[in-house]
């Protein structure tokens, strides 16, 4: 079951990022490295490791631990794993709107 999400995920992260594109064995490095990031943060429900794998590749290798307010975020322990993607992603969004 994990190898087929690695190889989905690896696919869709290649198809977003031409870094990736070149060499899918780097592709698939990233997601695993990200799947067992995520499930540091005890994010293992697939939907919500595909979104934290999404928040990686946009935010960068900082994400979570060197950006001070996805830190917050993702170690809100008052928050199970979807609000806290959900979180994420809004403060994420609002983030990239004012540097436009």
């Amino acid at each position: 079951m994990r190898e087929r999400f690695v190889s989905r995920m690896s696919d869709r992260v290649s198809a977003r990022d031409i870094q990736f594109s070149k060499a899918i064995e780097d592709a698939r490095a990233f997601v695993e490295e990200a799947i067992d990031k995520a499930a540091s943060y005890e994010i293992v429900a697939e939907e919500d490791v595909c979104r934290f794998i999404d928040i990686l590749q946009e935010l960068g290798p900082d994400f979570p631990e060197g950006i001070p307010w996805a830190k917050e975020l993702i170690n809100d322990e008052d928050l199970d794993a979807a609000f806290r993607i959900d979180a994420i992603e809004e403060r994420a969004a609002a983030v990239e709107e004012v540097t436009k």
